[in-house]
């Protein structure tokens, strides 16, 4: 009859045991945040800077050049950031007669479209523009998260600078954020967020800046 394996005492054991369990003690504590880029908490919502945006056109401008630069600083104060490089480029028009126009606005290296309606006239004239898609820079997007969270660790599944469009039923951007403590802005230590790019035109929000809503 083969020998038997000494006994090993329980007091032996029981270290073994909690040193087995401790990972799943430890995960069951909060969520997995290996996955999440980690960054400080801005102390404020990242806005763009009216001194970092280029300078007005004067009165005296060729209007032409006042669309693009309403094109340029609407991108920007929108993406929440400002690119020194940005630039519009828009189709030659008469400003005496009326126009429908397709403008690209070129923002950290990134293309989108803008449709601009001008309102021609001898002795005024006037444009209303509307994005077909925003840029939103992950960068930032991940730090507003950062902010309005309260959480160092956050994810954006998007490009470095992502165009979103304005309408339609694409893929929505979405951000997961996870912190290993409890904080007094959400119930919860993890979630995920959508980036919104809603503007007046489709009836929702303010249209100045990308902003989150919750996913459910």
């Amino acid at each position: 009859m083969p020998a038997s394996a000494p006994a090993v005492p329980a007091r032996l054991l029981r270290p073994a045991a909690l040193a087995a369990a401790l990972p799943l003690a430890l995960t069951a504590c909060g969520p997995d945040l290996s996955s999440l880029r980690s960054a400080p908490i801005p102390d404020d919502a990242p806005r763009v800077a009216d001194a970092d945006l280029p300078p007005e056109p004067g009165e005296d401008a060729p209007f032409a050049d006042k669309i693009e630069w309403n094109l340029v600083d609407s991108a920007s104060r929108f993406a929440r950031v400002a690119d020194p490089d940005a630039a519009a480029e828009c189709p030659e028009f008469d400003t005496s007669v009326d126009s429908e126009l397709v403008c690209t606005v070129v923002f950290q290296g990134v293309e989108a479209e803008w449709e601009v309606t001008v309102n021609g006239g001898d002795y005024f004239a006037s444009s209303q523009m509307r994005p077909l898609g925003r840029h939103v820079v992950r960068d930032v997007a991940e730090d507003l998260v950062r902010f309005e969270m309260d959480t160092e660790t956050v994810r954006c599944d998007m490009d470095e600078v992502h165009v979103i469009p304005t309408e339609g039923d694409g893929e929505p951007v979405t951000c997961t954020w996870g912190r290993d403590r409890d904080s007094w802005r959400t119930e919860g230590r993890e979630g995920t967020v959508r980036i919104e790019v809603s503007t007046p035109h489709a009836g929702m929000g303010n249209g100045e800046e990308f902003w989150l809503s919750p996913v459910e």
